[in-house]
This record gives structure tokens, sequence and C-alpha cells, in this order.
């Protein structure tokens, strides 16, 4: 064996001296402690909140009925029609396969100088998982746990020196998940699809 180096999901790559790879790749476990306020995330799946960042301002949400209550609380219907100016209005969805879908949203633009009504783009879509298909509660059982086998220290440390929760990268049954850390203890604070990589 020539070689062997570890990626940052503690996936083994080995190169044998003749340059190939063989058919297997270990991996490592580790023995890092992970918590997880499982109800608090878990809350934040099914809840949407409006939050203070410009590029994503909805917050939370992953649940597909959740984010669709959301935009219909949005619509002031009268006699079947609409009859305000929503704040928030969805734009498109895209259907990405298993229970899973990615919705573009539009904001309303807040312009007091203006009485034209214009809705502000390239916002941030939302990955959106189908309740009827995806069980939230279980998927943050294997969150945890996947990422109690997959943490390093580097991502441990990484946590340590920032002041924000930092992005750790994994996959569950084919979903790209992005998990957010903290340190002291390291504790999953959140996490949605990742349909980006």
């Amino acid at each position: 064996m020539k070689r062997i180096s570890e990626n940052q999901n503690n996936i083994y790559n080995i190169e044998l001296n003749n340059g190939m790879t063989p058919g297997y790749t270990l991996t490592r476990n580790s023995n890092i402690k992970v918590t997880a306020d499982e109800n608090k995330i878990n809350s934040h799946q099914k809840t949407v909140t409006l939050g203070s960042n410009k590029k994503s301002p909805i917050s939370g949400g992953h649940d597909l009925k959740a984010l669709d209550d959301f935009f219909m609380s949005e619509l002031d219907i009268q006699n079947e029609k609409v009859v305000n100016i929503p704040k928030f209005k969805i734009k498109n969805v895209k259907d990405l396969g298993n229970g899973i879908y990615e919705v573009n949203y539009l904001k309303l633009a807040e312009d007091r100088a203006s009485t034209e009504i214009r809705y502000r783009e390239n916002l941030r879509s939302k990955t959106v998982l189908d309740p009827e298909i995806h069980n939230i509660e279980s998927l943050t059982k294997k969150v945890l746990n996947k990422v109690q086998d997959v943490i390093t220290q580097d991502d441990v440390d990484r946590a340590l020196t920032s002041r924000n929760a930092v992005p750790l990268d994994i996959s569950i049954d084919g979903m790209k998940i992005r998990t957010y850390i903290r340190a002291n203890p390291i504790n999953i604070e959140n996490y949605h699809l990742d349909t980006t990589r």
C-alpha cells in the first residue's frame, strides 16, 4: 500500500503501490461526543420564521406543509379572490424527486419612495421535504448519528475558532445535507438539504 488519506467525511482513500485503488473504502467512527436539542431542531424544520438575512429572509420551514401554510397565510382571500398584496409569494417550485422540492420565492420590495409594486428576486431558494414521505423527527435522529460518526478534530477546531456555527456536510439516504455545529460542547444547531453541491 502506498498511501491512505482521509477526507472531511472520515472516508479513507487508499492508493496501492501500482497506482490502482481497491474496490472498497474504509470509514472511521469518531469518538467525539455530539449533542443536539432535537425538539428545537424539529421545531425549526416545521416552523417558518422571518429572519434578517436579506438573501434568505425566510428561516426554517423545511417541511413542505409548513412552507405551504406560510405562503397561504400571506394571502387575504375574499370571495375566492386575493385582495391584498402579499409580502412573500412563490415564484416557482422544482420537483427534485423523492419528496424533495426547491421553492423559489419573491419578497415584496419595500421602497417608500415609489408607489410601484415590485418583488425582490435572487433570494436563496428553500429546499423542503414532503412530510408524507420524509419524517422530520427520524431524519433529525439520522443527522445526529451521522455527524457523530463522521466529525473530526478538524471540524471541532473550526467550530472552536468561529463565533458562528460552522457548516459540516454529510449525506443520508442519498440526500446531501448541510449541518451547522458549534463547540463547547459540540452541538448541532440546525441542518437543511443542500442542493448546491
